[in-house]
């Protein structure tokens, strides 16, 4: 412009976890003809942690006057982010035991650290045994491959499987393996490991030996309701937690090693062992314990579950410990906690597939104790209406006392916190309905004569149902039905459960009335009966006379 003048900068809104910082929002500058005529800016434009190297981001830049609308002049910026490399690894299960002729499974799992699509190779670059040992790369399918490509922060699961081709007892040989990153070129070595900073370096040992490592899992309900397959809905955010019977059908005693693929990205899962995480191997002896019974749980001496190596010997444990009375001998298994817990950020109608394995630590290629969790995230609004006494009363019109109550349960059968509407279909003729508070239930202020219940998942609570009668003056019997409804409150008539419930009333007898019944008693009538015959028999004698 030919004049002095102030302008307005603004940016675009950047994409979720970007952000863009102007030194000034806004700016003065001279006419066109003085040397002050420009200004200059400087401009912070900050990355997510997370974003990936495939992500290119446009953020406009626009001049605008100090007020009014419409701009002046706009400029794209374009913005790519650079590839990061990385990666980590984990082998835990580093020593294998196997017979001769067999082959013996080493599992590793790779997580591509960096931001980007990468090329992985693995290759075995020594071994002790001489002739060297068969040995081969596959992948969680079965797939013979040397080279696999691992997603931006993803994680795969390899095993390096060896032929137990020895002789003699306890022969073995050890393996080095390397895992190299293909697509990044940094060979140094910052940490001074002796191995390049683009590759990763594990040791195995494979053992020939004729004893048996194995072990075995099954989703335990109860102590007679076993299953391998779990199915459960979940809504965002929502847990459930499983119990996993775990047993050494093995030899003698071995470590446990778990195994998990699935679910990545929709849920997360935590497995414990006697209340503390699991992030390792863990014994499981081989042998019989001491089973209590009544608590479900095998007896322990400090750390160690109480083991012998037969019914007999597990008894005279018992004995000993005077466990007589509270115990007996059971093959000896441990419990696992498996908690499943679904993303806050997963949407209803996601779903996934969780597999758990567990292997011995000498043997992972004995995966035969498997078990599988299918998961659908879902909120699910449910309830049960159910009655707890008989669905007719009655009761006598004027009677002290005389209203009709019913005791009604009301359950949360969904899997969230809901709150539940309760209400009835009102009242007629001089009857009266009256919904009882108590400290789940509390008036509806928008719905008078109705309450409101905020229930947990499965929560239940007792609701009392009170009736009122017409009054003494009512003379003649009447029938009270009516309907008592409850609703999620989240999907109203969808999710109503109703219960028909009905008062009989009869009106209150009078003196003369009641005069009468007492007469017409059983044993009344039975007295005036044989007053009759009395009187007939004194008639007939006089006949006669």
């Amino acid at each position: 412009g030919n004049g002095p003048d102030t302008f307005k900068i603004s940016a675009s809104n950047p994409p979720l976890g970007w952000a863009v910082s102007l030194q000034s929002s806004t700016v003065s500058t001279q006419s066109k003809f003085s040397n002050d005529k420009s200004v200059t800016i400087d401009v912070s434009i900050s990355l997510p942690s997370d974003a990936l190297a495939t992500e290119q981001v446009s953020i406009t830049f626009s001049v605008m006057p100090s007020s009014g609308s419409g701009s002046y002049d706009t400029q794209d910026l374009s913005i790519s982010v650079k590839a990061v490399h990385g990666m980590s690894g984990d082998a835990p299960a580093e020593d294998q035991t196997g017979r001769s002729d067999t082959t013996v499974q080493f599992p590793l799992t790779i997580t591509n650290e960096g931001n980007i699509e990468d090329k992985f190779r693995f290759s075995v670059i020594s071994q002790t045994a001489q002739p060297g040992w068969g040995k081969h790369f596959e992948t969680s399918e079965g797939v013979v491959v040397t080279e696999v490509d691992i997603g931006a922060r993803q994680t795969v699961t390899m095993y390096l499987v060896v032929s137990i081709d020895g002789e003699e007892e306890l022969e073995s040989t050890k393996l080095t393996v390397r895992v190299t990153n293909l697509d990044d070129n940094n060979n140094g070595d910052q940490n001074n490991d002796d191995v390049p900073d683009n590759q990763l370096e594990f040791t195995f040992r494979a053992i020939l030996s004729d004893r048996d490592f194995a072990m075995d899992t099954v989703i335990m309900i109860s102590q007679d309701e076993l299953t391998r397959n779990g199915v459960l809905v979940l809504p965002p955010g929502g847990s459930q937690t499983f119990s996993l019977k775990v047993m050494n059908t093995g030899d003698m005693t071995d470590e446990a090693i778990f195994d998990f693929q699935g679910l990545q990205g929709t849920a997360t899962r935590t497995l414990s062992f006697r209340g503390m995480p699991v992030d390792g191997p863990i014994v499981i002896p081989k042998g019989w314990g001491a089973y209590n019974e009544s608590t479900g749980t095998f007896f322990y001496e400090s750390n160690s579950p109480l083991i012998g190596s037969t019914e007999d010997k597990i008894f005279d444990k018992i004995v000993a410990n005077g466990l007589v009375d509270s115990h007996i001998p059971m093959k000896y298994y441990a419990i696992f906690e498996l908690e499943i817990e679904a993303s806050s950020g997963a949407d209803n109608g996601d779903s996934g597939l969780l597999e758990v394995v567990v292997t011995s630590v000498s043997n992972a290629a004995n995966r035969s104790g498997k078990v599988t969790f299918a998961l659908t995230v879902k909120t699910v609004f449910d309830i049960n209406l159910e009655l707890d006494g008989d669905a007719e009363q009655d009761l006598t019109f004027g009677e002290i006392n005389s209203d009709a109550k019913f005791k009604v349960i009301l359950t949360n059968s969904g899997n969230v916190e809901s709150e539940i509407r309760v209400f009835s279909s009102g009242g007629l003729r001089g009857w009266n309905i009256i919904l009882l508070e108590n400290t789940l239930c509390k008036k509806d202020v928008d719905q008078p004569g109705s309450l409101i219940c905020t229930l947990e998942e499965s929560q239940s609570v007792e609701l009392t149902v009170k009736v009122t009668s017409p009054g003494e003056d009512t003379a003649v019997e009447d029938t009270f039905k009516f309907i008592l409804s409850a609703e999620p409150k989240d999907i109203g008539l969808v999710g109503r459960e109703n219960l028909e419930l009905i008062v009989n009333g009869e009106p209150e007898e009078s003196g003369f009335t009641s005069l009468l019944n007492s007469l017409t008693t059983t044993k009344s009538t039975m007295a005036i009966g044989g007053l009759l015959l009395l009187g007939f028999a004194i008639l007939a004698l006089r006949r006669r006379n």
